[in-house]
């Protein structure tokens, strides 16, 4: 199986996105392996029940821009503002893309962990796992700290 081990923080600097973009371009001119690859940040909305969802509207943007799932590899990445399970992670999982972290802690916003970040993929699998030991969603918790200099901590994945 073709494996890329990919490791990201929504603080990653240029330079490793770069890197990426680099190993994932000989990927492809090697092997002949397709893979897309989106990192995002969506707005955040409100969680009643507003039509004009930001997130959800980017979103939308973002898989017509990706385009069908084609047997190629489609990865997208990053802070949803939103569970899986939530309207915009729930939006991806419609559109053919599995989360690759399930539901697990990603972030502290307001003293409590939530799950705002996704590794989600299309024409693929693998796995992925935040970095440091969150408690479950809705657990009081605090970052930044002095080992997370965030309010949230990176996902690592591996895609296959």
């Amino acid at each position: 199986a073709r494996l890329i081990r990919l490791a990201l923080t929504l603080s990653a600097t240029a330079v490793a996105v770069i890197g990426l973009l680099i190993t994932l371009l000989f990927l492809g001119l090697v092997f002949g392996w397709h893979v897309t690859i989106v990192c995002t940040h969506l707005d955040w909305s409100d969680a009643g029940e507003d039509t004009q969802h930001r997130g959800l509207v980017q979103l939308d943007e973002i898989v017509a821009w990706i385009g069908p799932d084609l047997g190629a590899t489609q990865v997208v990445v990053g802070d949803l503002n939103d569970a899986s399970d939530g309207r915009v992670g729930s939006a991806l999982t419609d559109a053919g893309f599995t989360h690759l972290a399930g539901g697990a802690s990603t972030a502290a916003i307001g003293g409590t962990a939530v799950s705002l970040d996704t590794v989600a993929v299309r024409g693929g699998g693998g796995t992925a796992y935040a970095l440091g030991a969150l408690p479950p969603p809705g657990s009081p918790y605090l970052l930044p700290d002095a080992s997370v200099p965030s309010d949230h901590v990176p996902l690592v994945a591996e895609i296959t």
